[in-house]
């Protein structure tokens, strides 16, 4: 899964060319509570500023209405940031935006998967997300 630090495109975050970790401090972080726990670099946790909402429609709202910005899958805000309403912010730290993460899908081969594991591991190879 490749992930991307977001903001609405009016955001001050937005506005440079570049963003320093203390420049993300200043500003609100939106988190996904299942996320919070999991996240990939240090840098992150140290931030005073932070909402955690449930659900990434939630999250992906509230980019939308300019409320602050997340580390969120690039596949849910593709189209956002296609039509200009969210960016991409450029980390100094990192020359790039985005990063990918590995998922695992844990299945037990003695018992038979049901709809909602059928179904994921269909969606996981059709997105190309998981082969």
């Amino acid at each position: 899964m490749t992930l991307v630090n977001a903001a609405h495109c009016d955001h001050p975050l937005s506005q440079l060319p570049s963003v320093q970790f203390a420049q993300l401090a200043d500003h609100l972080q939106l988190l996904l509570a299942a996320q919070s726990a999991h996240l990939l670099t240090s840098e992150y946790l140290i931030y005073p500023k932070k909402w955690y909402v449930q659900s990434e429609a939630t999250l992906i709202d509230l980019l939308k209405g300019g409320l602050g910005w997340a580390i969120v899958p690039k596949r849910l805000v593709a189209s956002q940031v296609a039509s200009g309403e969210l960016k991409e912010l450029s980390l100094e730290a990192y020359p790039f935006t985005e990063w990918t993460v590995g998922l695992d899908l844990i299945l037990n081969v003695e018992a038979k998967p049901g709809a909602v594991a059928t179904w994921l591991k269909s969606e996981l190879a059709r997105t190309r997300v998981f082969v």
